[in-house]
């Protein structure tokens, strides 16, 4: 990123956000039609919701079609997987893996997980806001 540029602000809506419950049932877009953090990001960069349906991670999303490059935010996230390269294949970035660990940890209270999202989504190269 060039010096000064602008970093891409993605807005959380808390009463759409999946967070603090674990790992299991958590996604991108849950059965009940919230969002962890990186569905918020995945709506950002341009996915629908019925794209997003059943993606737990961003990496899966960008499974779902191995063959285009990952969309917005989303390819800041994900890398090619090594020795699956020529099939497309995607894997989580480690600060992807720290944001997902970040949401759904069930030890840390809201306050302190919306502080350690936004470190982590600055050292990912954009901006998280949480609003009501």
């Amino acid at each position: 990123m060039s010096e000064g540029a602008e970093l891409v602000e993605v807005v959380v809506e808390r009463s759409k956000w999946h967070r603090g419950k674990g790992t299991v049932g958590s996604a991108l877009l849950t059965l009940e039609g919230k969002m962890c953090c990186l569905g918020f990001v995945a709506r950002q960069s341009g996915y629908a919701l019925q794209d997003m349906f059943g993606c737990g991670t961003p990496a899966s999303l960008a499974a779902k079609t191995p063959f285009e490059s990952p969309r917005g935010l989303v390819a800041t996230l994900v890398e090619p997987e090594p020795g699956f390269l020529r099939f497309g294949a995607k894997t989580n970035t480690l600060v992807c893996a720290e944001l997902i660990n970040a949401n759904d940890d069930k030890a840390l209270t809201d306050a302190n997980r919306e502080a350690t999202l936004q470190d982590l989504a600055l050292k990912a190269g954009f901006r998280l806001r949480f609003v009501d």
